[in-house]
């Protein structure tokens, strides 16, 4: 009638409350830490080292270009640090909606610069995705149909 307790597979240390074990991360926080790790390294890349991102997309390593690309770094750092102050789903869906906004900043820029369509359009993708995992990262669980 009742089914025995499955044992725990290799690595697993969660186990009974007070037990000192670690209870497994809910997928919607660790799709939010993935998404801030990945925020982090990415805005630290873009601030240290704007060489590397602007030579990503094949474009000449001007001042400039050097200069926007440490500026959209220190953004992605201070987005980061405000969510992550924050704490809360509305914090995080209020990250998705600055990098929505940034994407579509990004679309109307490349549509009217040729200069810097190449790093828009390529900006524009990487805040659209994180602008998804976040939201992704802010959905409600589906509850049980009943």
């Amino acid at each position: 009638m009742f089914a025995a307790p499955r044992p725990a597979a290799p690595g697993d240390r969660s186990g009974p409350p007070g037990s000192g074990a670690v209870p497994p991360r809910r997928p919607r926080q660790a799709l939010g830490l993935g998404t801030d790790v990945t925020r982090g390294a990415w805005g630290l890349i873009s601030l240290l080292s704007p060489e590397a991102v602007v030579g990503v997309l094949h474009t000449p390593a001007t001042p400039r270009a050097r200069a926007v690309v440490r500026v959209l770094g220190a953004r992605h750092l201070v987005q980061l640090a405000a969510v992550r102050l924050v704490g809360t789903r509305t914090g995080r869906a209020g990250g998705a909606v600055v990098d929505g906004l940034h994407a579509l900043s990004c679309l109307a820029l490349a549509a009217g610069s040729p200069t810097w369509r190449r790093g828009a359009c390529a900006d524009a993708v990487v805040a659209g995705v994180f602008a998804a995992l976040g939201a992704g990262a802010t959905a409600r669980p589906r509850r049980p149909a009943r």
